[in-house]
Parts: structure tokens; C-alpha cells; sequence
């Protein structure tokens, strides 16, 4: 009888280990415990593409639509599975899309396609159900280390510079030449787009003199007109001195809003221009 329950208690024990596994370690921490690294599949596509169990990380060169592979039920059902898609320019339009009727769940809501923005990659995952909200974006990032999310140029001179500008984003912000009461902010993009551009803008415009004024405005940049520089807001255009201008954009094609920043300070040549720039 003793010998029959130490070996139920060693089988026991046994079976314990062996629900865990681990790679170089003896002592697996976790279900899984991998101690090294591990590769999984990458591949880079040009064309519009179809997810299947080979594949992992989706890296596309140019425009294209990635489509999610449709919902099996029962055996051969891939609850879990994971694709990175990261849309590898930013003048690409990468769409991420579902099969069949199928939907992916966006916080709260259904939708059925939507788009990676340039220089961006997700992850999404499979949520095992068979219809409906079958997948769900776990993770969003901005993969461009070059592009950031605020910049500045202060500079002090008789005229407004157009050689001094910062890049935020996909955008270039600079003060038009000219003096003050001429010059005027001024937009451009810095990357072709793949697709049109939409900017929704509103400014704040404050001056000791005049008071206070709002102006809205809509840019459309495209592949033709992208890299011409324009004045940011629709009236009111210029800036005289001491004028602080507090510009907000919406870039409704891809979902980024900026806040700059213009403001020429000082009642004499030399004037000092202060541009600051912030992508939310």
C-alpha cells in the first residue's frame, strides 16, 4: 500500500513538471519558457496578400490590402493566431481586411477593414469566434524613428526665413519670407502621399491690438501639389508683430492631430520667430 501511494504521488509530481515546459532551462517558469532568442517568419510583399498558418510578420514595400483568413469552426480553429502587419513607406496605403462578414473589434465597435498608416505596423489576433468579431488589434506602433513628435526653430532677423523649418510627422512647417504684417505660417508635406491628404485646421490668433480671432480652413495635399508650401490658415493670413498664432491640424486620412505654434515677438527689426510644432 506504501509503495502504491509513493508511486501515485512521483506520478503526480511528475505529470506537474511535464505541464510546463522549458527551453534552455531545467526549471520553466511559465507554460512556456523559453531562455534564448527565437525566430518566427518574415516576409515582404508588394501586392495585395492573403493571411495563411505560414505566415507571421507582413511587411509591405507598397500598397496593398492584407486579408485575414476566414473563421473555421471546430477542428482547425486558429483562436490565438497572430499577424504583424507593418506598411513599410509612408506614401503606401496598406489595408487590413476581414473575410466573408466577418469583423474586427475596435473598441466597442465592428468594423471591417481599416487602414495601417504609413510607417506603422499592428498586431492582430484572432478571437476564435466564428462569426462576427473574429479578430481584435492587440498593438499599434510607429516603426520611422526619423519621424518625430515635436520640433522647433526659434531665429531672430528683419525677415521671415524659408530655409529655417522643423518636420513633425509627415509634415514641414516654416514662416513665409517677408516682414512681419507680410509673413504668414506656411505647410507642406515631405513625403509623396499615397493617397489624398486631408488637414482640417483651426486657428487661434491673438494680438494686444485687434483681440482675438478664429479661423477654420481644409488642405488637401496629393501626389501633385504635396511638397508646395501654403498658407496655413484661410483669413487673417498674416502676422504682425506680437502676434501669437496656435494652429491646430487634423489630419483626418490618418487620424494624427498637430498643434503649432507661431509667434513673432518684438515692436523692431530684429524680430525674433519662434515656430514650435507637436504631434499628438
Amino acid at each position: 500500500m506504501k509503495n502504491k501511494f509513493i508511486r501515485l504521488v512521483l506520478l503526480f509530481i511528475s505529470t506537474s513538471l511535464l505541464a510546463q515546459v522549458g527551453i534552455n532551462t531545467p526549471n520553466p517558469g511559465s507554460t512556456f519558457d523559453l531562455r534564448g532568442s527565437f525566430a518566427t517568419p518574415l516576409q515582404s510583399v508588394a501586392a495585395n496578400t492573403a493571411g495563411d498558418k505560414n505566415q507571421s510578420v507582413i511587411n509591405f514595400t507598397s500598397s496593398g490590402t492584407f486579408t485575414l483568413p476566414a473563421a473555421i469552426s471546430g477542428n482547425g480553429n486558429f483562436v490565438g493566431r497572430e499577424y504583424q502587419i507593418r506598411n513599410g513607406g509612408l506614401s503606401n496605403t496598406v489595408t487590413v481586411q476581414t473575410s466573408n462578414a466577418e469583423t474586427i473589434d475596435n473598441i466597442g465597435s465592428s468594423i471591417s477593414s481599416f487602414n495601417v498608416p504609413g510607417g506603422y505596423a499592428i498586431t492582430i489576433k484572432n478571437t476564435g469566434a466564428t462569426s462576427g468579431k473574429t479578430w481584435m488589434i492587440t498593438h499599434m506602433t510607429d516603426t520611422n524613428v526619423n519621424q518625430s513628435n515635436n520640433g522647433q526653430v526659434i531665429y531672430s532677423g528683419n525677415n521671415g526665413d524659408t530655409t529655417k523649418t522643423t518636420i513633425v510627422g509627415n509634415f514641414i512647417f516654416r514662416f513665409s519670407g517677408g516682414s512681419p504684417s507680410a509673413v504668414t505660417p506656411q505647410i507642406a508635406m515631405i513625403n509623396t502621399p499615397g493617397t489624398t491628404v486631408n488637414v482640417n485646421v483651426g486657428v487661434n490668433q491673438l494680438y494686444s491690438l485687434d483681440g482675438f480671432e478664429y479661423a477654420n480652413n481644409a488642405l488637401s495635399f496629393t501626389a501633385a501639389n504635396y511638397s508646395t508650401f501654403r498658407d496655413i490658415p484661410a483669413s487673417g493670413v498674416s502676422l504682425a508683430p506680437n502676434e501669437l498664432n496656435i494652429i491646430h491640424l487634423i489630419d483626418t486620412t490618418n487620424g494624427k492631430y498637430y498643434r503649432v505654434t507661431f509667434y513673432v515677438s518684438g515692436s523692431s527689426a530684429p524680430y525674433t520667430f519662434a515656430l514650435i510644432a507637436e504631434k499628438f
